[in-house]
């Protein structure tokens, strides 16, 4: 027999039907209509100096935006 907690969880409209192996996890967000990602569509990972000089790029096309914006917002 079950206990009132199990029954009550089972019945409850919070219970979501999940197919035998698929994810459980709260973090899992594909979809069935999203096709997944493969290695050859994303690339090989970047490697820490190519990360590092993303980065430090991104930093300065932010500063030149900021600046370029600067005298607008004075005048």
């Amino acid at each position: 027999m079950e206990s009132s907690a199990e029954q009550e969880r089972e019945a409850g409209p919070e219970r979501i039907e999940r197919l035998p192996g698929e994810m459980e996890s709260a973090m899992y967000s594909g979809t069935d209509d999203e096709p997944p990602l493969f290695p050859e569509e994303v690339g090989p990972p970047a490697d820490r100096q190519e990360a590092i000089e993303a980065f430090e790029r991104a930093d300065e096309v932010i500063a030149q935006l900021q600046e370029a914006q600067e005298p607008e917002q004075a005048g």
